[in-house]
């Protein structure tokens, strides 16, 4: 059970040092290509996309190591 926590714990955790490092990425992304707020747009969709699909495979895992406990 405590298992579960840590692991959406450190899902969270992921997620907002995602947020963070693709906001820089995304202001320099923006001041580049005087883009004017659309790289900011673009690299946080992708850190959720990425986020997301990290999120499906642990899940998954989660779901297989709980099946194989039973």
């Amino acid at each position: 059970m405590m298992r579960q926590y840590a692991l959406f714990l450190g899902l969270g955790m992921e997620l907002a040092g995602l947020i963070v490092v693709f906001l820089f990425l995304g202001r320099e992304l923006d001041d580049w290509l005087q883009w004017q707020g659309i790289g900011i747009a673009i690299s946080v969709g992708i850190a959720m996309a990425i986020w997301i699909f990290h999120l499906s495979i642990a899940m998954k895992r989660l779901g297989k190591t709980e099946k194989d406990g039973e």
